[in-house]
């Protein structure tokens, strides 16, 4: 995208203020830039990187958020993929966004961390006594097989070194 002359202003001005230390003014002029641009990915990002260091974890997380359905608007789901991770870091908590992860990964076909995203809503819900939704992924982890078939298998027999 066309970056205006305002918007290289904006983003000389955060880098220099976080050159200087100054975080909280360095995303008071990122706020100002998405602001005008609410697109720029990396902007958004580096926002909830600042937000993360001031300690404005749920500002974070909304920004992450937003990130994460730029990228899948975009079809870039590695991307997604990994902000939806970072949500987690912050918030273990956010079910929904475990179950985002996991259908993304399992469309993405990557199995193994799919049944992994699944396997901790499991243990979520059986901590919590919601069976209905426990079972619910439990089905979901049986259909998807388990981790072991993504293994190559191992040849059967001794195994021979060769000189």
């Amino acid at each position: 995208p066309h970056v205006s002359a305002d918007a290289n202003r904006l983003l000389s001005r955060a880098k220099r203020r976080l050159g200087k230390g100054q975080k909280a003014r360095a995303l008071q002029a990122l706020g100002k830039l998405l602001e005008m641009r609410p697109d720029y990915v990396r902007v958004r990002l580096n926002a909830a990187v600042l937000q993360t260091s001031l300690g404005q974890f749920n500002a974070a997380i909304r920004n992450y958020e937003i990130a994460a359905r730029q990228y899948l608007d975009r079809g870039q789901g590695v991307k997604a993929a990994a902000v939806f991770k970072r949500i987690l870091e912050l918030n273990p908590d956010r079910d929904e966004i475990r179950r985002q992860l996991a259908d993304l990964l399992e469309r993405l076909d990557f199995l193994i961390d799919c049944r992994a995203q699944y396997r901790a809503l499991a243990e979520t819900y059986k901590a919590r006594d919601d069976m209905v939704r426990f079972y619910e992924v439990t089905d979901r982890l049986d259909e998807l097989g388990s981790d072991d078939d993504e293994l190559p298998t191992q040849p059967e027999g001794p195994r021979v070194m060769r000189a």
